[in-house]
């Protein structure tokens, strides 16, 4: 389910930088950082995105030219993922 936050909701509740759950880098740009957020708002948990400039001299900050921010429902799943690692010789 969708939902739309205010810009200044998610700010006040110290996004993104504090209380997320998950931050994950999902895209490099060339001047910019792509994130992708999970955090819990009234006991629900939302994910949306956010970018940031990638160096000190890129001022971008987290949705800057936003007011309206689109958020989605999501919850926990549990997945099963195959890693593969080095035979450790004998």
């Amino acid at each position: 389910m969708k939902r739309i936050f205010k810009k200044e909701e998610l700010l006040n509740l110290d996004l993104p930088y504090e209380n997320c759950i998950v931050d994950t880098i999902i895209e490099q740009k060339r001047w910019s950082t792509v994130h992708k957020i999970v955090f819990q708002y009234d006991g629900r948990f939302y994910e949306t995105t956010y970018q940031n400039g990638s160096t000190e001299m890129q001022e971008e900050r987290p949705w800057e030219d936003q007011k309206e921010i689109e958020c989605w429902e999501v919850e926990p799943k549990e997945k099963k993922i195959i890693c593969w690692e080095r035979i450790k010789e004998n």
